[in-house]
């Protein structure tokens, strides 16, 4: 058994990106809900990943605006977004970085109806985007004696690029809770994975009825985890922090949408 003591706590990386200009080279529709979109160029060939979760910030045309509009530098270092209009930027979560190539991978969630749906499905290759490149992350340490973790589809992203790159070897339980068995991806390899899915019209638990079903041992050092939408982050916090005798360093939550709001 590892102590809790002997590992460094989940991190936050506060990173500030550069402005990109990457052309789209690909689309490649990997399941009925995820459209994964290849972009290339130079300016990102430069940068070194800064762990779990990094993502950019995609600005579309805003029709509104006349056109794109742009963050300005602070002064600091750092940018200052626009926050005129609901469809100006997206954060976005990188699948795959190859810096060798200048290439990156962004899935996309594809829903009924929506703008960034929309934009995905009709957008030609050839098209240039401009994104402050990636800024922010998460660090988590490889010495857990067990990892759980829980997320949507969106959250499967950044979750599968961190099964594709640890080291570790330690047992990986991620539930992944999609609608229904065409959303399931490809899964990453990675040793020591579990991974269930949770398909959700075929009455399979959703991820908080997951989560009360955890044990967690007290002979393993273990990382807990949600990356989902905000209610079901609320929910996780809630269990871990104030009904679970679990170390709050060793979990973490992340939300990426809210119901009922536009921009996932």
């Amino acid at each position: 058994m590892t102590a809790y003591s002997d590992i460094a706590p989940v991190e936050d990386l506060d990173v500030d990106g550069e402005l990109w200009i990457l052309t789209i080279t690909n689309k490649e529709r990997v399941s009925e809900t995820v459209m994964r979109v290849t972009l290339q160029g130079d300016d990102c060939k430069a940068h070194k990943s800064q762990g779990f979760e990094e993502h950019v910030v995609l600005f579309f045309d805003a029709p509104d605006a006349g056109g794109e509009v742009l963050p300005e530098p602070d002064g600091e270092g750092g940018w200052t977004y626009p926050r005129e209009g609901s469809r100006l930027h997206r954060h976005i979560t990188i699948r795959r970085f190859r810096p060798e190539l200048g290439e990156i991978d962004l899935d996309f969630i594809l829903h009924d109806e929506g703008f960034k749906t929309e934009w995905v499905k009709n957008i030609p290759v050839g098209t240039q985007m401009r994104m402050i490149g990636p800024h922010g992350g998460v660090e988590i340490s490889e010495e857990y004696d067990r990892y759980k973790i829980l997320v949507d589809e969106i959250g499967f992203t950044g979750v599968s690029r961190w099964l594709e790159r640890t080291p570790s070897v330690a047992p990986k339980d991620v539930f992944v809770k999609i609608p229904s068995a065409s959303s399931k991806v490809p899964v990453p390899e990675c040793e020591g994975l579990n991974l269930t899915w949770l398909v959700q019209d075929e009455g399979d638990p959703d991820l908080i009825e997951t989560m009360h079903g955890f044990e967690l041992n007290d002979d393993e050092a273990t990382f807990v985890g949600l990356i989902a939408e905000k209610s079901e982050e609320e929910a996780f916090d809630q269990w871990m922090f104030e009904n679970h005798p679990h170390p709050i360093k060793h979990a973490g939550s992340m939300a990426y949408w809210k119901m009922g709001e536009e921009g996932h």
